[in-house]
């Protein structure tokens, strides 16, 4: 729970697993194994959920939480885990927010909570939907962003392919294919898209641009 938040949003994570649940403090991580199943409840929001085969959960130490004068001492939360970033695998593992928008299906995942950022690396392509996008990719960094109707900065390795539809007319369809690399970095007050290696983008009932290398400035 969010002590901070805890009257207004009482936030809870509950995981359950058939395997081991190990607690190491000397190296701040907590690991689940085997059909692990962790949901994400917020109050008046769809339930955010996480299904794999092994969960490595990094947190730091706990914390002091100034006393609430409304709670008897013995019932005072002294202390909270505040967690800093997950790793899961499975085959496949399966993720799904809709507060965020967002599913993932593929083999390793890794979340940054502190930086807001999710990576992924795997031996096959991971199919990521953000939003009205969706990514075929097999190594892939995405920065996550407030605003769900606007892509983050992401960074794609190897060959890959994502598709964008609008949300206001099925037919205006955005398809881009790469072989090398893809990336989305913010230059000021512009967005770069860089494409290497067979690139292709094809805008339905516009046209298709096909080139070793495309640079586009949005």
């Amino acid at each position: 729970k969010n002590p901070a938040n805890r009257k207004s949003s009482p936030g809870e994570m509950l995981i359950h697993c058939q395997g081991p649940l190990r607690i190491d403090f000397s190296n701040s991580l907590i690991t689940l194994e085997d059909q692990v199943d962790m949901v994400v409840s917020q109050p008046g929001q769809s339930d955010d959920r996480m299904q794999c085969e092994r969960l490595e959960l990094s947190f730091s130490m706990p914390n002091q939480i100034p006393l609430d004068p409304s709670i008897p001492s013995a019932l005072q939360p002294t202390n909270v885990f505040t967690f800093q970033s997950l790793t899961a695998t499975g085959n496949p593992l399966l993720i799904e927010s809709p507060k965020q928008q967002l599913t993932i299906r593929g083999q390793t995942v890794s979340f940054d909570m502190v930086e807001g950022m999710f990576s992924i690396e795997d031996s096959q392509q991971s199919t990521v939907n953000i939003g009205n996008h969706q990514f075929e990719v097999a190594s892939f960094q995405y920065q996550m962003v407030a605003d769900l109707k606007q892509l983050g900065v992401f960074v794609a390795k190897g060959a890959g392919s994502f598709h964008s539809t609008d949300p206001d007319s099925a037919e205006n369809v955005i398809t881009v294919s790469w072989n090398r690399n893809c990336t989305l970095e913010k230059l000021e007050n512009e967005h770069l898209l860089s494409l290497e290696g067979k690139a292709e983008i094809n805008l339905s009932g516009v046209g298709k641009i096909a080139s070793d290398r495309i640079h586009i400035w949005l």
